[in-house]
């Protein structure tokens, strides 16, 4: 199966966010970051506390509100973030006894950040809006050129309402481009061609919500699309050569 990269739009589709809005690109998932959403953070002395977080308007920072640290401590610079995990996979997570058991696996997420790789360990309210974040997050890590100019999310930036619709524009650039990164993570080979199991197994990781399954038959109905498409192409080179031949 041919890489994602720009023809098959990738969408994560969110039907528990509050807004009932379809989340269809990177560029959506940064922009519903920018508007920010309340976030659990998890501590290790088996604290949790509710903040409010959002992405700056130049995707350089996250945010936190309210907070007893001043403006300049109460963020999270994105350059310094070396991983974004899925789960309670972390210290935090995992050692802090009954304060983290009744906290939805699906929903949790982890930021590493910092030359001694810290964690700043989130839960949302929902798996929908973890895979926002974790989305957007990821995107960011990839593509650090993106950090610093993202425009306002309502306005006349990168990210605007209008600018992340259609093919072409930048939404659309930055999801094609995140996704041939993805992929091309697992072309082993770099002829721009994966095996089905591969593409199923990294698009599950992409989107940790969406059932495999549901993936599995529309990664199947792409390909035999895609090998019908191969069919009639050859089809008709053989045809036009017969008939120049005939001519």
């Amino acid at each position: 199966m041919h890489k994602l990269a720009g023809g098959r739009k990738k969408t994560v589709s969110f039907s528990s966010i509050p807004s009932e809005k379809k989340v269809s690109s990177a560029a959506d998932c940064l922009a519903f970051m920018q508007g920010g959403c309340e976030l659990k953070k998890v501590r290790p002395n088996s604290r949790i506390y509710s903040r409010f977080y959002t992405l700056d308007q130049d995707l350089s920072c996250l945010r936190w509100e309210p907070s007893k640290k001043d403006g300049e401590r109460a963020r999270l610079d994105i350059a310094t973030i070396r991983e974004v995990r899925t789960g309670k996979s972390t210290e935090t997570f995992l050692h802090n006894g009954p304060a983290a058991e009744h906290l939805a696996e699906e929903a949790a997420f982890s930021i590493i950040h910092g030359d001694d790789y810290q964690s700043l360990d989130l839960v949302a309210l929902s798996a929908d809006v973890a895979n926002i974040w974790v989305t957007g997050l990821r995107y960011l890590v990839s593509h650090p050129s993106a950090i610093g100019h993202g425009g306002g999310a309502g306005g006349g930036g990168g990210l605007g309402e209008g600018s992340i619709i259609g093919e072409g524009s930048l939404g659309s650039k930055m999801r094609s481009e995140w996704l041939a990164t993805e992929f091309a993570e697992v072309d082993e080979d770099g002829y721009g061609i994966v095996a089905e199991d591969t593409a199923v197994a990294t698009i599950c990781k992409l989107c940790p919500g969406i059932k495999e399954a549901k993936v599995s038959v529309c990664v199947c109905i792409c390909t035999c699309l895609y090998s019908m498409c191969v069919c009639v192409h050859v089809s008709v080179q053989l045809h036009q050569r017969e008939s120049n031949g005939l001519a």
